[in-house]
């Protein structure tokens, strides 16, 4: 059964609390919870809830006003009017990666990126998006970069080796540079999965791209600052 930890507002003098149903069991800090619990230590500023309907509790108003107050967490604006975006698109299973790029350039424009700024191109298929995604980004031209494409399982090993050259390439090239890359390329079983992912509105993984884009261009730029 899992266990839900959360931190009280004050210490409750080296001694834990925990509520088993209508039951109290007082714990020290060396005593662990027993059978039925992650194998750990309680401590004393914890108090342990080992019924997952009871973590419910953990949000109201009276406990939220009892905890400390947490460092603000710092997340990127959504205004990309600002920015210059370039976009991939690998063209192998276009009928999907068609759907993904259109998305895509929706979602920038919603978010404000000037059509001006936003740049798109196509490579062949996944293997080769690395390569011009890592050159663009080393460009120092553009604030983000988003890679669309779709690799659908088939008879052979031919998928796992495509996803794993496509995803550790991409992250290869962000690392490298320091340029975020939006990755919007798709790994799935069957066909009707990646239609399903690359329909318009929110579903859409184009534009579900353009969002993780602009936010982490902008949150990069800001801390840069």
């Amino acid at each position: 059964r899992p266990a839900y930890l959360v931190q009280t507002h004050r210490p409750c003098d080296g001694a834990c609390r925990a509520r088993d149903g209508g039951s109290r069991l007082n714990l020290t800090p060396t005593e662990s919870l027993g059978q039925g619990t992650p194998s750990r230590i309680a401590q004393p500023w914890e108090v342990i809830y080992r019924r997952p309907w009871q973590a419910a509790n953990l949000l109201s108003p009276f406990f939220l006003s009892m905890c400390p107050t947490m460092t603000d967490v710092s997340r990127g604006s959504l205004d990309g009017s600002d920015l210059k975006i370039a976009v991939i698109q690998s063209r192998f299973n276009e009928s999907v990666t068609e759907a993904l790029l259109q998305g895509a350039l929706e979602g920038l424009e919603e978010l404000g990126v000037v059509e001006e700024r936003v740049h798109a191109c196509s490579v062949p298929g996944a293997v080769e998006l690395p390569l011009v995604a890592r050159d663009l980004a080393a460009s120092g031209t553009w604030d983000a970069i988003i890679v669309v494409g779709a690799v659908i399982r088939g008879e052979t090993s031919h998928y796992d080796y495509v996803c794993n050259i496509a995803t550790d390439g991409c992250l290869r090239a962000s690392l490298d540079t320091g340029v975020p890359i939006a990755f919007g390329v798709l790994t799935c079983d069957t066909s009707e999965q990646a239609f399903a992912r690359c329909a318009p509105g929110e579903a859409n993984k184009g534009r579900e791209s353009a969002r993780v884009a602009v936010e982490l261009a902008n949150l990069l730029r800001g801390r840069k600052a």
